[in-house]
Formats: C-alpha cells, structure tokens, sequence
C-alpha cells in the first residue's frame, strides 16, 4: 500500500487541502511513513512491507495557506467541531461552555410557571431541548474520554462536577489524541 493510501486512511489527513492535520506537511510518496501515522481503524500493512511503484515518486500539490505548525494549538482542530458526535476527546473549556449554554437554555423553563406559558412554546421549546440534550450528553462523553473513562460516567449524580474540574489524560489514550496537541 502506498504511503498515499495511508495518509487518506489516517485520522489527521485533510484530504481537502491535501495535507496532514498534525504536522502541516504534504506527504511524500516514496515508501516513508509519517511518524504521527494513526489508523482510523483500519488494518493497514507496516512500511517495510510496501512495495514500491513508480508512483511512489510523486508528491501532492501544495496548498496555498499551509496550517499552523504551532505545537501548543491543535492542528485542524478547533472548539465544536462535531457537537453531536460521541467519539473522540473535548477539552474542559469546551465541555464547560456546551454545559453554560444547556443551562442558559433551560433557565426560561426553570423560571416560568405552568400558568404563565402557552401549549405552543412549551411545545416548540420541548422540540429544540432534545438537540440541545443530545448535544450536552455527546460532549459529556468526549469530555469522560478525555479524563478515561465511558461516557456512561456522566450518569453519575455530581460527576459533572468532576468533568469540569479534573484534568484530561496527557498523550494519547484509548479513546483518541489528547485535545490540547500535546
């Protein structure tokens, strides 16, 4: 398998701009593997066992604004990237806005009585609670992933408060990269 096919399969290539997400650099196709190499899952052979082709030799277009190389930011990575997604890992700034939001939201409810609200907007309220809801238990996961742990943990009573306060695992853990780039 050229080098070509497993950047397409690794995680922090960015196929749109043809580079990877992590080092900033364009890919060379001669049988070298990029050290920050992760699979998306998929079985893929070693380098030493890639056969060589003529095409090896080619190397990607450059794009025109290359990313950061900046350690401390995360390359192609920035806050609410996939709200409603439950895989991967969220930083405690980023799971503590999605928590001030959920509360924001739901402070009209909690502040209004039954008599001072119409069928309508309770209605239309309760239509958007469930993306906000799926949204708040997404981030919640991602934020247990960080601290390593199943999202599960976040049905325990107060355990948000641990959320927001412990710090994440350094490195890479079994549920992705860690989300400050380091």
């Amino acid at each position: 398998m050229a080098i070509k096919d497993q950047c397409l399969q690794c995680r922090f290539f960015n196929e749109a701009i043809g580079v990877c997400g992590r080092t900033g650099n364009v890919p060379l196709l001669n049988n070298s593997s990029c050290e920050m190499y992760l699979k998306k899952g998929i079985s893929l052979k070693k380098t030493s066992e890639v056969s060589s082709s003529t095409s090896d030799n080619l190397v990607l277009t450059t794009p025109t604004t290359p990313p950061s190389n900046d350690p401390k930011q995360p390359c192609s990575k920035g806050m609410f990237q996939h709200v409603f997604s439950f895989e991967g890992r969220i930083r405690r700034l980023e799971f503590g806005l999605t928590f001030l939001i959920y509360l924001l939201y739901s402070l009209p409810m909690n502040v209004l009585s039954e008599g001072d609200i119409s069928a309508g907007f309770a209605l239309i309220w309760l239509m958007l609670l469930i993306p906000v809801m799926w949204a708040l238990f997404a981030q919640g996961t991602k934020r247990c992933h960080d601290i390593g742990v199943k999202g599960w943990w976040q049905l325990v009573p107060f355990f948000y408060l641990w959320m927001i306060f412990q710090d994440g695992d350094s490195g890479t853990n079994q549920y992705g990269d860690n989300p400050k780039g380091e």
